[in-house]
Order: structure tokens, then sequence, then C-alpha cells
């Protein structure tokens, strides 16, 4: 699991400590038992206040085992992919165009030589442009024929396709973010994901094994 930060000369790695909001959550430590159960002991004398039959020790040791030993949903099982991408040359209008026809929020901006990430545009960056521009009176290119280059997000935070749900669940709370990139190690997209795929997912697998 990797989150990265992708932007113009950058790549770094960023812990997930350090992306999810738990200053006020202290670290906890797995402890000992101090009374632990002994099968040995049919009456579990020596154990007070913990008379439990065989059948319900074995029952509590198998259901542990069980949450221990479950798969968790991984960013490459839910992600969209291929995904649509537009190039820094593309047009406000080209994005509009795009968001219009396959009813999405945000598009990755790659580059036309080798397809890698450079940066990010949402439906809001789109609308909040055309909005400042009707507030202007310089003599700036028409709202709908500016480049995407000049107003896209330029740092994309992004995260591997092995990113387990839980994860991307808490990145999406921590950071306020509505999408993420999945990227491969050579920067270009694998495919994206929405707070709406990792809540449907939730949703579908109505479990608590994917918190593991």
């Amino acid at each position: 699991m990797t989150f990265t930060i992708i932007g113009p000369g950058i790549r770094d790695a960023i812990p997930t400590t350090k992306l999810l909001r738990t200053e006020n959550i202290k670290e906890t430590h797995q402890i000992e038992p101090k009374n632990a159960i002994d099968d040995s002991d049919p009456d579990q004398s020596n154990q007070p206040n913990t008379r439990w039959p065989t059948t319900a020790t074995q029952a509590y040791k198998e259901t542990n085992e069980f949450f221990r030993q479950k798969l968790t949903v991984t960013a490459a099982e839910i992600m969209s992919h291929p995904v649509i991408t537009l190039v820094p040359e593309n047009t406000i209008d080209d994005a509009l165009e795009v968001i219009q026809d396959n009813g999405f929020r945000h598009i990755p901006i790659v580059s036309p030589d080798t397809a890698q990430l450079l940066g990010m545009i949402s439906e809001r960056d789109l609308l909040r442009h055309l909005a400042q521009s009707h507030t202007t009176e310089d003599e700036s290119p028409a709202p709908l024929t500016t480049s995407l280059d000049e107003i896209m997000s330029k740092r994309v935070l992004t995260a591997s396709a092995d990113t387990s749900i839980h994860e991307l669940a808490r990145l999406f709370v921590a950071q306020r973010i509505g999408a993420i990139p999945i990227i491969e190690e050579d920067t270009c997209v694998k495919g994206m994901i929405t707070h709406s795929d990792v809540l449907r997912t939730l949703i579908e697998h109505n479990s608590l094994e994917l918190w593991a």
C-alpha cells in the first residue's frame, strides 16, 4: 500500500499516519490476557468469573481465527478502468464535454507523450473558473478556450493498487477529497476510485470483514 504525491518534478511517498487526522487518537498496543481460559480444566475453577463451556470457548477461537484470515478488498478490485484522461493542452470546453458525456466529476491530466500523470481537474475547478471569469474585466481568453494546464491541480494525491478499502475510506474522510487516481510504478494512471465507489462497496459487502 502506497500513497504518493505526484507533481511537477515531485514524487513523494506519504505515510498513512501523516495523511489521516489522528492527533487525538492514542496508539494502542496489544496486551496479554491475565486469566487465559484453560480447556484442560473442566470447571475452570482456576479462572474466577470465566466459567465458559468448552463449546463456547471453541466457537470464540474459531471466530477469532476467521477474522484473522479474512481477505481485504483492495483498490484494484473496485477501481474504474480503463480511465478517460485529457492532456494539458485540452480546454475547459473539452473537459466539460467529457464530464457531461460520461457522468463523472474528476479527470486525470496526463502527458501526451508518456501518459504519466501530470495533474487533476474536477467539475468544481471548472465551474469555479467559469464563475470567476464573469466577475473580472481583464482581457483574458474566452473562458471555454482556457487550457487545462492553467487551472488543473498539479499536486495530486495518488494510491497504489494494493491499497485496502478501509485505508481509502479513512483517506477520503480525512483529506476531504472526492476521487483518487490509482497509479502504476511509472506514474501512469491505472484506475480511478471515487468516494462513491468506496461507499457502494461497503454497502454491497455489508460486513465488518472489510475493516480488518
